[in-house]
């Protein structure tokens, strides 16, 4: 028999986001009650880039793809699991880590990198100074025949090179740009006991967005 791990945050009313304006808080009401019109029904209010998600092109690239033109097969197939869990607060992934991490997975189209991050999730930490990936390191990613990386970081940039910053997310960009999907905030990426799995990520299918919350297993 399978076994199947869920790599996705629960999402709920007062869960910490990303600190920016265009991450909002979670907001949630009951529109219908059990009491009065015998049923339950909700109103959730969040943003395309809340809990585990994924990054369309069009998040970074002006005029890029949107989620609706992003095809199935990027989202589901097989991926291998890289641990770069040894990386400590705000250390940065070089390209010679990940050459050596990756020679024996040429063929291998989806790369899931644990930092064991998600020890720190719900917490403020978490969004704080993770461990991210050289520039040089992602142009190597760039030029791999890969479709899909995922992590359980915030981003695979420095957490310094935000917006207004003199370098604004340029790893976002370089992978975006070449339409290689982005999925951040993966949960329990140490529970997955092989280093080749079936991935499945499937976000909610909002026309034309940047992004999407999505429900993230895998299977092996």
């Amino acid at each position: 028999m399978s076994k199947i791990i869920d790599l996705t945050y629960d999402i709920k009313e007062g869960m910490l986001s990303f600190p920016s304006h265009w991450h909002i808080p979670v907001e949630v009401s009951i529109l219908g009650r059990h009491s009065l019109e015998h049923r339950e029904t909700r109103k959730v209010v969040f943003s395309t880039h809340t809990g585990t998600h994924i990054d369309a092109p069009a998040h970074f690239i002006k005029n890029g793809k949107t989620l609706s033109d992003i095809p199935l097969e990027k989202l589901v197939g097989q991926a291998v699991l890289i641990d770069l869990s040894f990386a400590k607060v705000g250390d940065e992934i070089g390209v010679d880590i990940l050459k050596e991490k990756l020679k024996k997975y040429s063929d291998i189209k989806k790369i899931v990198f644990f930092f064991d991050w998600g020890q720190y999730w719900d917490h403020e930490k978490f969004y704080d100074n993770w461990p991210h990936f050289s520039k040089d390191a992602i142009k190597y990613l760039a030029k791999l025949n890969i479709d899909f990386i995922g992590m359980d970081t915030p981003s695979p940039d420095f957490y310094e090179n935000g917006w207004k910053s003199k370098s604004d997310s340029p790893n976002h960009k370089i992978l975006l740009a070449k339409e290689i999907v982005i999925c951040e905030y993966m949960a329990n990426l140490d529970k997955i006991e092989k280093d080749i799995f079936e991935l499945y990520v499937l976000p909610i299918k909002l026309e034309g967005s940047d992004g999407a919350p999505a429900r993230c297993i895998a299977v092996y």
